[in-house]
């Protein structure tokens, strides 16, 4: 009899966290509304980001329909007017079960947000450099135009309150003193690092 494998979203997540999060960054996950804007996590490395949602598997990746108002579409239709879009630092992570030494067993597979999802298209997630990152201000920009189009209303989650995690230390913040403080949080979860940012920009939604 063959057996099935299971797992689940957070099986994925977690192997992410194991396996692939990188040693020098500052990780802020999100659940709840604050998932439904954005997504699952922020990594910050050094001066730039990125965003990633987990999915259980590739069939998983069409529940990104339900974060947005009209969900008669697809949520690629729905993206199609952000500008510059498949520059966006943002990633689907999803597990695929593969066979290994002849047992069943799961690989992390990524795609970019805004492809369309061909086999070409998707790959292998092995290391944290597969997933590429963007510049802050580029970042904030993309942050606030996927936001509009999900429905966050101007400082409907000012008073959530978040922990950002890096070099085994926490920091309590919401997400807007995550952006606004960056060059703290740098010095002191890398102190190596170079201290110099930006500004971050006054129209976040948060």
């Amino acid at each position: 009899m063959t057996n099935k494998l299971w797992w689940w979203e957070k099986t994925v997540e977690y192997t992410f966290v194991r396996k692939i999060l990188a040693d020098n960054s500052i990780a802020c996950p999100m659940a709840g509304k604050p998932e439904k804007w954005m997504g699952d996590l922020i990594e910050q490395i050094q001066d730039e980001f990125r965003l990633i949602e987990f999915k259980r598997d590739e069939d998983s990746i069409k529940d990104e329909n339900k974060k947005y108002d009209n969900t008669k579409q697809s949520y690629l239709t729905s993206c199609k007017d952000i500008p510059k879009r498949e520059d966006a630092a943002h990633w689907l992570v999803f597990g695929e079960e593969v066979t290994s030494k002849d047992k069943p067993t799961m690989q992390l597979r990524y795609r970019h947000y805004h492809s369309k999802g061909t086999d070409s298209s998707d790959s292998n997630l092995n290391k944290t450099d597969d997933l590429l990152t963007m510049k802050y201000q580029a970042f904030l920009k993309y942050i606030n135009e996927l936001m509009d189009l999900r429905g966050a209303t101007e400082g409907a989650s000012g008073g959530l309150v978040m922990a950002g995690v890096g070099d085994e230390q926490t920091t309590v913040m919401d997400l807007n003193e995550f952006i606004a403080l960056v060059p703290q949080l740098d010095n002191k979860f890398s102190p190596s690092a170079p201290s110099s940012y930006d500004s971050p920009p006054s129209s976040l939604k948060m």
